[in-house]
Protein backbone atom coordinates (compact mmCIF):
# COMPACT_ATOMS: atom_id res chain seq x y z
CA UNK A 1 0.00 0.00 0.00
CA UNK A 2 2.92 2.02 0.02
CA UNK A 3 3.34 5.14 -2.43
CA UNK A 4 6.13 6.75 -3.15
CA UNK A 5 4.71 9.97 -3.04
CA UNK A 6 2.98 9.01 -0.08
CA UNK A 7 4.72 7.15 2.43
CA UNK A 8 1.41 7.50 4.90
CA UNK A 9 -0.45 5.75 2.78
CA UNK A 10 0.35 2.97 5.04
CA UNK A 11 0.11 4.04 8.30
CA UNK A 12 -3.27 5.59 7.59
CA UNK A 13 -4.47 2.03 5.92
CA UNK A 14 -2.99 0.04 9.14
CA UNK A 15 -4.00 1.83 11.65
CA UNK A 16 -7.82 2.15 10.84
CA UNK A 17 -7.95 -1.50 9.80
CA UNK A 18 -6.60 -3.32 12.59
CA UNK A 19 -9.06 -1.01 14.76
CA UNK A 20 -12.74 -2.11 16.28
CA UNK A 21 -15.39 -0.62 13.74
CA UNK A 22 -15.84 2.33 16.66
CA UNK A 23 -11.75 2.86 16.90
CA UNK A 24 -11.85 2.62 12.42
CA UNK A 25 -14.59 5.25 12.41
CA UNK A 26 -13.00 7.87 15.43
CA UNK A 27 -9.72 7.24 13.80
CA UNK A 28 -11.07 7.75 9.84
CA UNK A 29 -12.53 10.88 11.01
CA UNK A 30 -9.30 12.93 12.68
CA UNK A 31 -7.12 11.61 9.97
CA UNK A 32 -10.18 13.35 7.83
CA UNK A 33 -10.13 16.67 10.06
CA UNK A 34 -6.40 16.71 9.77
CA UNK A 35 -6.46 16.52 6.10
CA UNK A 36 -9.06 19.10 5.73
CA UNK A 37 -6.77 20.96 7.71
CA UNK A 38 -3.85 20.46 5.31
CA UNK A 39 -6.50 21.27 2.06
CA UNK A 40 -7.18 24.57 4.18
CA UNK A 41 -3.14 25.72 4.29
CA UNK A 42 -2.82 24.47 1.18
CA UNK A 43 -4.64 26.96 -0.66
CA UNK A 44 -4.55 29.95 1.50
CA UNK A 45 -1.62 31.52 0.63
CA UNK A 46 -0.56 33.29 4.12
CA UNK A 47 -2.07 30.25 6.32
CA UNK A 48 0.38 31.82 9.22
CA UNK A 49 -2.22 34.73 9.20
CA UNK A 50 -4.77 32.67 10.56
CA UNK A 51 -4.49 32.34 14.09
CA UNK A 52 -6.67 29.50 14.68
CA UNK A 53 -8.59 28.19 11.62
CA UNK A 54 -11.25 26.00 13.23
CA UNK A 55 -11.16 23.12 15.82
CA UNK A 56 -14.86 22.00 14.26
CA UNK A 57 -14.72 19.19 11.67
CA UNK A 58 -18.23 21.21 10.64
CA UNK A 59 -16.49 24.09 10.08
CA UNK A 60 -13.56 22.94 8.63
CA UNK A 61 -15.70 21.52 6.06
CA UNK A 62 -17.91 24.35 5.31
CA UNK A 63 -14.29 26.30 5.15
CA UNK A 64 -12.71 23.62 2.63
CA UNK A 65 -15.74 24.22 0.43
CA UNK A 66 -15.53 28.09 0.48
CA UNK A 67 -12.33 27.65 -0.20
CA UNK A 68 -12.64 25.89 -3.52
CA UNK A 69 -12.80 22.01 -2.55
CA UNK A 70 -15.08 19.61 -5.30
CA UNK A 71 -18.34 20.00 -3.75
CA UNK A 72 -19.02 16.27 -5.05
CA UNK A 73 -17.22 15.35 -1.93
CA UNK A 74 -19.25 17.21 0.73
CA UNK A 75 -22.10 14.53 0.40
CA UNK A 76 -19.64 11.70 1.42
CA UNK A 77 -17.73 13.81 3.94
CA UNK A 78 -20.80 14.93 5.77
CA UNK A 79 -21.80 10.70 5.64
CA UNK A 80 -18.31 10.18 7.49
CA UNK A 81 -19.13 12.71 9.99
CA UNK A 82 -22.83 11.42 10.51
CA UNK A 83 -21.23 8.16 10.90
CA UNK A 84 -18.91 9.55 13.83
CA UNK A 85 -21.22 11.11 15.45
CA UNK A 86 -23.93 8.43 15.84
CA UNK A 87 -20.55 6.14 17.15
CA UNK A 88 -20.28 9.30 19.40
CA UNK A 89 -23.80 9.74 20.86
CA UNK A 90 -25.23 6.86 20.83
CA UNK A 91 -23.18 3.59 23.01
CA UNK A 92 -25.00 0.97 21.42
CA UNK A 93 -24.23 1.93 17.65
CA UNK A 94 -22.38 -0.19 15.32
CA UNK A 95 -21.15 -0.43 11.70
CA UNK A 96 -23.70 -1.53 9.79
CA UNK A 97 -24.48 -2.35 6.32
CA UNK A 98 -27.17 0.23 6.06
CA UNK A 99 -24.70 3.26 7.41
CA UNK A 100 -21.94 1.99 4.94
CA UNK A 101 -24.02 2.48 2.27
CA UNK A 102 -25.45 5.19 2.81
CA UNK A 103 -21.88 6.37 3.03
CA UNK A 104 -21.16 4.53 -0.30
CA UNK A 105 -24.07 6.08 -2.04
CA UNK A 106 -23.15 9.59 -0.91
CA UNK A 107 -20.45 9.31 -3.63
CA UNK A 108 -20.71 10.29 -7.18
CA UNK A 109 -20.40 7.84 -9.87
CA UNK A 110 -16.88 9.06 -10.88
CA UNK A 111 -15.77 8.42 -6.83
CA UNK A 112 -18.13 4.87 -7.18
CA UNK A 113 -15.33 4.29 -9.84
CA UNK A 114 -12.57 5.02 -7.74
CA UNK A 115 -13.78 2.32 -4.89
CA UNK A 116 -13.13 -0.07 -7.82
CA UNK A 117 -9.93 0.70 -8.77
CA UNK A 118 -9.01 1.20 -5.17
CA UNK A 119 -10.04 -1.73 -4.08
CA UNK A 120 -8.94 -3.85 -6.98
CA UNK A 121 -5.47 -2.12 -5.81
CA UNK A 122 -5.50 -2.72 -2.31
CA UNK A 123 -4.58 -5.51 0.25
CA UNK A 124 -8.34 -5.54 1.02
CA UNK A 125 -8.90 -7.70 -1.81
CA UNK A 126 -6.82 -10.39 -0.63
CA UNK A 127 -6.81 -9.47 2.81
CA UNK A 128 -9.72 -12.39 3.82
CA UNK A 129 -8.48 -14.97 1.34
CA UNK A 130 -5.29 -15.27 0.97
CA UNK A 131 -3.41 -14.12 -2.47
CA UNK A 132 -4.79 -16.92 -4.63
CA UNK A 133 -8.33 -16.04 -4.05
CA UNK A 134 -8.68 -12.72 -4.83
CA UNK A 135 -12.25 -11.31 -4.44
CA UNK A 136 -13.29 -9.80 -7.33
CA UNK A 137 -15.83 -7.51 -6.06
CA UNK A 138 -15.80 -5.05 -3.16
CA UNK A 139 -19.28 -5.66 -2.33
CA UNK A 140 -18.46 -9.35 -1.03
CA UNK A 141 -16.46 -7.65 1.94
CA UNK A 142 -17.98 -7.26 5.43
CA UNK A 143 -19.15 -4.09 6.85
CA UNK A 144 -15.62 -3.22 8.29
CA UNK A 145 -13.66 -3.61 5.52
CA UNK A 146 -16.12 -1.22 3.04
CA UNK A 147 -15.71 1.24 5.56
CA UNK A 148 -11.99 0.85 5.31
CA UNK A 149 -12.10 0.84 1.49
CA UNK A 150 -14.40 4.09 1.33
CA UNK A 151 -11.97 5.76 4.06
CA UNK A 152 -9.31 4.89 1.91
CA UNK A 153 -11.31 6.82 -0.85
CA UNK A 154 -12.66 9.88 1.26
CA UNK A 155 -8.62 9.78 1.90
CA UNK A 156 -7.87 9.89 -1.76
CA UNK A 157 -9.52 12.71 -2.61
CA UNK A 158 -8.52 14.98 -0.26
CA UNK A 159 -4.93 14.38 -0.56
CA UNK A 160 -5.10 15.34 -3.85
CA UNK A 161 -7.14 17.90 -3.88
CA UNK A 162 -4.06 19.29 -1.51
CA UNK A 163 -1.82 18.98 -3.92
CA UNK A 164 -3.74 20.45 -6.58
CA UNK A 165 -4.57 23.33 -3.89
CA UNK A 166 -0.90 23.75 -3.12
CA UNK A 167 0.49 23.94 -6.76
CA UNK A 168 -2.43 26.49 -7.68
CA UNK A 169 -1.01 28.76 -4.66
CA UNK A 170 2.67 28.21 -5.34
CA UNK A 171 1.69 29.31 -8.97
CA UNK A 172 -0.40 32.36 -7.60
CA UNK A 173 2.58 33.36 -5.49
CA UNK A 174 5.28 33.24 -8.19
CA UNK A 175 3.13 35.80 -10.29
Amino acid sequence: MEHPYDPKLKHFFEAIQKEDPLGAVIRTHIYMESYLSDFIEAVIPYPNELENITNSYSRKLELAFALGLDPRFKKPLKALNKIRNEFAHEPETTLSKQKVSALFNAFSAEDKDVVEKIYQSSRLATKRQGKSKLQKRWQTLTSEDQFVLFSLVLRAIIIVATEQGRDETISLESQ
